[in-house]
């Protein structure tokens, strides 16, 4: 009942209040009808005051946070299903076309274990040993063929303080609207999505006792394989948005996307946030696949990145997830021999074979030539794999020119006939530059380890973007509604700026959340 129906309230007769009276007993209600001094106002004003009280507590219901406002709503649900781990619970009068008992089955055989043995246990706070999943129509003000939320965590239900709209209990916010539409293409779409969530719900309490916060890729990129551990590998649309294949939405792929600046849109592409999803899950895709030579140190290597290894080092940055790389495959030398330069190689091999044709010896690094780099060892002993690879060489696009601003970890495949050489030479004199050979064209890659770190023409830019980043929820109203705008102005002038229309809805996680 919205505050806006009120005055309805004169035409309910009292004998309506007695059945409220019996819930809320100790309003008093009863003593108003047996008190026949009692004004029609006081009436009124115990059914307000009844009305308040549950749109307080939300007792017909869970509170949800609306995506395009970013405040919490009161909407009334129904719980349909306890199993061993989950509860499920149904927006009211929501059409829902989905196998609710397989959904059940599959978070209770699949998911959970799966994800409690990879991430950990998750908390407990009200102590009922499960997972809520409620289903409802995210308000996320999404239109016909255009991007939704297909799910969210919010950490403000494991807030420790007394809150109003604080659900106080481990739920997982899923669409039940466009995100089941989507099955129709893609039949993992909806528990595919339950599984990345389930990541970010067990993470989180270890973020909070941590002190600190993880950083946003990394958080990311895990809670997609995430999706593959669950039993739905591989994220093939994940794939083809960083290749840049003609049947996704995401043009020219992940050329000049940065994986550790995570920032909202600074190349005026409405399919960016795709692409940096794209990027952290393919390239944390390859670090967990070769993480060690077993499907345990996988694990392990997975586990101490979340809750941290034997020195409490968690996977929070890059430098502190690859020195757990790196303990996972016993500090090979081929590695290098620090957190840093195991980046640097392993970001050059990933892109080295995600290019098939391209040349890993040497490997051309900026500054002197006595700092290029054979990176064929490397190449052979931490494959990519047939999956992530594309099919062609022709797949991954390639610019006319190299972009004026290049990011931390960003690569950028360019034609043969640009001068990548004299330009990484004009750039940077460092060792943090490099330039992969392929036949038909070369591949600038800038490495940095740090987030904060970009590169334009010649000059080192030590700028912090936080006001682009999804630093919270507190900017996720401002966040998405911008982004929503910017992808239906795209669909109108010709998706991309390349006459391609979206195949299909754009699903997006409720990454914003996770750092509030």
């Amino acid at each position: 009942m919205r505050i806006k129906e009120i005055n309805k309230i004169t035409v309910i007769r009292r004998s309506s209040l007695v059945l409220i009276c019996s819930i809320f007993i100790h309003f008093q209600c009863g003593l108003s009808f047996s008190n026949k001094e009692n004004s029609q106002d006081k009436v009124l004003q115990d059914l307000f005051g009844l009305y308040l009280l549950s749109s307080l507590f939300c007792t017909n219901g869970l509170w949800a946070r609306n995506v395009s406002t970013n405040r919490p709503e009161c909407i009334p649900a129904t719980k349909v299903i306890t199993s061993q781990f989950a509860n499920i619970y149904i927006e009211n009068g929501l059409n829902l076309k989905l196998d609710i008992n397989l959904l059940a089955s599959d978070f209770d055989t699949k998911i959970h274990p799966a994800l409690t043995k990879t991430f950990g246990q998750p908390s407990d706070i009200n102590g009922d040993g499960r997972i809520d999943i409620f289903i409802l129509d995210i308000r996320d003000g999404a239109r016909p063929n255009g991007p939704f939320v297909a799910g969210f965590f919010d950490p403000s239900d494991l807030a420790t303080g007394v809150s109003s709209s604080n659900n106080r209990r481990e739920i997982l916010y899923m669409d039940g609207k466009e995100l089941i539409a989507l099955l129709t293409r893609d039949p993992s779409a909806f528990e595919s999505t339950v599984a990345h969530e389930y990541q970010h719900l067990i993470r989180y309490p270890r973020i909070q006792a941590s002190g600190g916060t993880d950083d946003i890729w990394i958080n990311e990129g895990t809670s997609e394989v995430a999706s593959d551990i669950g039993g739905f590998f591989p994220q093939t649309s994940r794939i083809r948005c960083f290749q840049g294949s003609i049947d996704s939405p995401c043009s020219g792929g992940g050329n000049g996307v940065s994986l550790l600046e995570w920032s909202s849109n600074p190349t005026n592409d409405s399919s960016y946030i795709l692409k940096q999803y794209s990027y952290a899950y393919v390239f944390t895709r390859y670090l967990y696949d070769t993480a060690g030579p077993s499907s345990e140190s996988k694990r392990l290597f997975f586990f101490n990145s979340v809750n941290g290894n034997s020195s409490r080092i968690r996977g929070n940055t890059i430098l502190n997830l690859m020195q757990l790389y790196r303990e996972s495959n016993s500090l090979d030398a081929n590695l290098g021999p620090s957190n840093s330069e195991a980046f640097l190689r392993m970001l050059n091999s990933f892109w080295l074979q995600m290019i098939p044709g391209s040349t890993s010896n040497p490997v051309v690094r900026s500054g002197s030539p006595s700092t290029n780099l054979d990176l064929s060892t490397l190449v052979t002993n931490y494959p990519l794999s047939s999956t992530l690879i594309s099919a062609n060489s022709s797949v991954f696009p390639v610019l006319s020119d190299i972009p004026n601003r290049i990011s931390a970890s960003a690569g950028v495949r360019v034609a043969n006939s640009i001068d990548v050489n004299g330009t990484v030479q004009a750039i940077s004199a460092s060792n943090k530059i490099t330039s992969i050979t392929n036949p038909s064209s070369r591949t600038l890659l800038f490495a940095e380890a740090n987030a904060n770190i970009s590169l334009q023409r010649g000059l080192h830019s030590h700028e912090s973007q936080l006001e682009n980043e999804f630093v919270g929820s507190g900017k996720l109203g401002g966040k998405w509604n911008s982004w929503s705008k910017d992808f239906e102005r795209d669909q109108e002038s010709g998706f991309a700026k390349g006459n391609q229309t979206s195949p299909s809805p754009l699903p997006v996680c409720g990454h914003p959340f996770l750092m509030e």
